[in-house]
């Protein structure tokens, strides 16, 4: 069965190299670009992996983001932790399903996202944030 997009899913809209977003896909909202603007309805019920055209005619590919894409999209208001620096500590602290861990700075939430999926189900993460603008 194909992975479908769903109202309310995160999409990775690819143009280029240079140009891409991921954004949340709502039914009856629209995403907007200075190539023309794609309707989330034309979307929705649809597989990732397609190409849509804008109605200027310009082609997109819309992908389901990886946990990658999603956490360099955050930008930076604080200090990001990248998938393969991730990867070093969920192996040096022996992080894994069903493990239970304390992260100090939330921040935006970029570490906390990868621990969670580490930890699984079974596990949990005890985060905590002592500036309000990032708790927020």
């Amino acid at each position: 069965m194909a992975n479908l997009i769903d109202d309310g899913s995160l999409v990775f809209i690819f143009l280029d190299a240079k140009r891409n977003w991921i954004r949340r896909a709502k039914a009856g909202e629209a995403f907007h670009s200075n190539k023309g603007i794609i309707e989330y309805d034309d979307l929705i019920g649809r597989p990732f992996g397609i190409k849509v055209l804008s109605h200027q005619g310009k082609e997109f590919q819309i992908h389901k983001p990886s946990q990658t894409d999603i956490q360099i999209a955050m930008g930076r208001n604080t200090q990001i932790i990248y998938p393969k620096d991730a990867g070093t500590i969920l192996i040096e602290a022996q992080i894994n399903a069903g493990s239970r861990v304390v992260e100090s700075g939330t921040g935006s939430g970029a570490l906390t996202g990868i621990l969670s999926r580490a930890v699984g189900k079974n596990g949990h993460v005890y985060t905590y944030e002592i500036r309000e603008d990032m708790y927020r």
